[in-house]
């Protein structure tokens, strides 16, 4: 809970922070008297003073704020030529608008950051065996994990419904699985249950689209290397699904 409450506050700290810094440097581009820029909610812990413009930390780390001359009123305005108050409509405009784009910008850079690391995930519309359960019949057929399933009794299959489909057809029958294997190709016989234990599908493995990680465009170009997506991609599934038809957003155990 404790870790929960410090994690917000770290993303709400960084949302306003950046949204500050939009109108901090747009007004600082169109010349305004900037007096301070503050990180957390006064009162002020240090500030220091570079340029005309304070830098503080403050007492309660919530965001922080920028402090323009003239902000809210000509009431303390000390040079009207640079104070906000004073400016064109469409100088007004741009600093309040800045800081909404600054947070666009942040969005981007987050997306971009967690694909480059993760890849974005693409369906290859084969069936592969994400997980096998112990005392099952995939388990006694000898299913292994990374499994890609090709076809069932000489039917090809390529995607999770027409598995899920093809598998209540034959319960209780001894079926003939083909899956690829690395480079090799296995048969495996198995029997699926028409009544399986609670938790569990009719074989006993969890299967999922196959989803191979393209990287973003530095990586195709060799700018950056590949290694820690691809490791990612290892791990990483688009949809999972048990032979109840459910369908499930993320790997499963059961």
């Amino acid at each position: 809970m404790f870790g929960s409450i410090l994690i917000f506050i770290l993303v709400l700290s960084v949302l306003v922070i950046v949204h500050e810094a939009g109108h901090f440097f747009m007004a600082k581009r169109a010349g305004l008297l900037v007096e301070e820029f503050g990180f957390g909610i006064p009162p002020r812990i240090f500030g220091k003073k570079i340029g005309e413009t304070i830098y503080s930390l403050n007492l309660f780390p919530f965001g922080g704020f920028v402090r323009l001359n003239g902000e809210n009123s000509e009431e303390g305005v000390t040079d009207p030529k640079r104070a906000f108050i004073t400016q064109s409509k469409k100088t007004r405009v741009s600093i309040i608008v800045a800081g909404v784009l600054m947070n666009f910008i942040l969005a981007i850079v987050a997306f971009a950051a967690v694909y480059t690391v993760t890849g974005v995930p693409k369906d290859t519309n084969d069936v592969k065996v994400i997980e096998v359960a112990k005392g099952t019949p995939a388990e006694t057929a000898g299913f292994l994990v990374d499994d890609v399933i090709v076809k069932i009794n000489g039917k090809s299959v390529a995607d999770n419904k027409g598995f899920i489909e093809a598998v209540k057809e034959v319960s209780d029958k001894e079926v003939v699985f083909l899956v690829k294997r690395g480079s090799e190709e296995k048969e495996l016989k198995a029997t699926p249950r028409s009544n399986p234990p609670e938790g569990e599908g009719a074989l006993g493995v969890v299967i999922s689209t196959v989803s191979d990680c393209c990287g973003a465009f530095w990586y195709d170009r060799g700018i950056i290397p590949r290694g820690c997506s691809e490791r990612c991609c290892r791990t990483r599934r688009n949809l999972c699904i048990d032979f109840t038809g459910g369908e499930l957003w993320n790997n499963v155990s059961y």
